[in-house]
């Protein structure tokens, strides 16, 4: 059979194997719809009772921590005499009111059982305690001077014992702490608590014993909605993987490899492995092409080193703050030229950026900006070079002095700017300069 007949059956195969898959997605989809109807159903139930279970157990906090909150600012005041703490306790009790809307909020939902009646009769008994807390602090205020009219209502209607009042301060004092800090103050508040936290988990109890049929049921719901989804998921991913395989993964690779400029992989049908060969052929030879031309406009055919398009280029591309520059002649190029001919000169220059190749690091850059003109960038280096710069140079003319292959003896000129000193260029070239004006064969580095 051919590769065209193999092709064209596999693709009817693949039509109908997804048209199965299709049908069967549909198929979970509706029963999916009307699990999920139900469940969402369920849910908003269980969603009204929770967000009521925790306003009911938000509730029971707020009857607690009012309650300690009014004992601990009576105490406080009772203590210390501080106004501040007066204020509290009364903007609690009248204002604030948290007992009162905590209680407000339990009775919309328990109104009329048992255990509510009781949480009822709990909150009276701690609010004619809060009796027992005015009279300890009105005496307080009597004992530490406040005036009358500047006390809350419930205050100055309590009417002080007169036996109390005959007492010396320091007694009144006592007896006022010891009602709010007594075994008997102690032992009240904690039957109440006792009673309240009791029916308090009566409440709570009793939701959470309404909400477990609920939430029985519910689990149920989303077990059955987890099989058709895993089941949907499957189907789906085996669509996908399908489609995948068979379609976007070998475009996508193409298309990221072009786009990246790399060769494609030679995969997939005859056909795309024939256009990836052919892409792959045109691709290399491009490449090859391309690398060959950058090459040659970047360096120089004679010394092998950058030209001046290159160390143009590389002048854009580099922090001049931590490099040093090299500009170097060599001297008297044109005697050795019009003396022993441009040979011996091509020679010449050949053999100077050898040696300046084998003395600089490999990371540095050697560059041929003119006839006998050189530079050299050394990448991250600075002024605390310079005597080893120097070194190199006159190892470089100590070598070059001698003839060599044909080769006359000759020297290089060397003018150093150094980049973290703030120099240029030009302070490399004045430098050169000066070393060519007194002669040549030496270096001089900028100052």
């Amino acid at each position: 059979m051919s590769m065209k007949a193999r092709t064209e059956r596999g693709s009817i195969h693949i039509r109908k194997l997804n048209l199965i898959l299709a049908v069967v997605v549909v198929a979970i989809s509706v029963v999916l719809l009307i699990s999920t109807f139900f469940a969402n159903k369920k849910f908003k139930e269980m969603y009204e009772g929770t967000e009521n279970y925790i306003t009911w157990q938000q509730s029971a906090f707020d009857l607690e921590l009012a309650s300690d909150y009014l004992t601990e600012q009576a105490r406080l005041f009772v203590m210390t005499g501080n106004v501040r703490y007066m204020e509290n306790y009364f903007e609690e009790a009248n204002v604030t009111r948290r007992r009162d809307k905590a209680l407000d909020s339990l009775r919309k939902a328990f109104e009329g059982t048992e255990t509510f009646e009781k949480l009822e009769a709990a909150m009276k008994s701690s609010v004619r305690l809060m009796e027992r807390e005015y009279y300890s602090m009105r005496l307080a205020a009597d004992i530490y001077g406040i005036d009358t009219a500047c006390l809350p209502v419930e205050l100055r209607a309590v009417e002080l014992l007169p036996a109390d009042t005959a007492l010396t301060k320091d007694r009144q004092l006592e007896i006022a702490r010891s009602m709010v800090f007594d075994d008997t103050y102690r032992n009240q508040k904690s039957e109440i608590y006792e009673e309240m936290n009791a029916c308090l988990d009566g409440l709570i109890s009793e939701t959470e014993t309404a909400g477990t049929g609920s939430l029985h049921e519910l689990r149920w719901i989303l077990i059955r909605e987890q099989i058709l989804i895993v089941i949907m998921i499957i189907v789906v991913g085996s669509v996908v993987i399908i489609t995948w395989l068979l379609l976007i993964s070998p475009l996508l690779k193409a298309i990221w490899h072009v786009r990246t400029e790399q060769p494609l992989p030679v995969v997939g049908s005859y056909e795309f492995r024939y256009l990836a060969m052919t892409y792959n052929l045109m691709y290399e030879s491009n490449i090859e092409k391309r690398e060959h031309l950058v090459y040659e406009a970047m360096h120089d055919k004679l010394t092998d080193l950058y030209n001046r398009s290159g160390y143009e280029f590389l002048l854009k591309n580099i922090d001049k703050s931590s490099c040093t520059f090299l500009m170097i002649d060599l001297d008297k190029f044109k005697h050795i030229n019009d003396t022993y001919g441009h040979d011996a000169g091509d020679k010449a220059l050949q053999r100077a950026a050898d040696k300046l190749k084998g003395s600089f690091r490999s990371k540095d850059y050697i560059c041929r900006i003119g006839g006998d003109e050189f530079v050299v960038i050394m990448v991250n280096t600075g002024s605390d070079v310079e005597k080893l710069i120097f070194e190199k140079i006159d190892a470089v003319n100590e070598s070059l002095s001698h003839p060599k292959d044909n080769t006359p003896a000759f020297t290089l000129s060397v003018g150093i700017a150094f980049g973290d000193k703030g120099h240029s260029l030009k302070d490399a070239d004045e430098a050169l300069y000066e070393v060519k004006s007194e002669g040549g064969g030496g270096c001089r580095a900028a100052e």
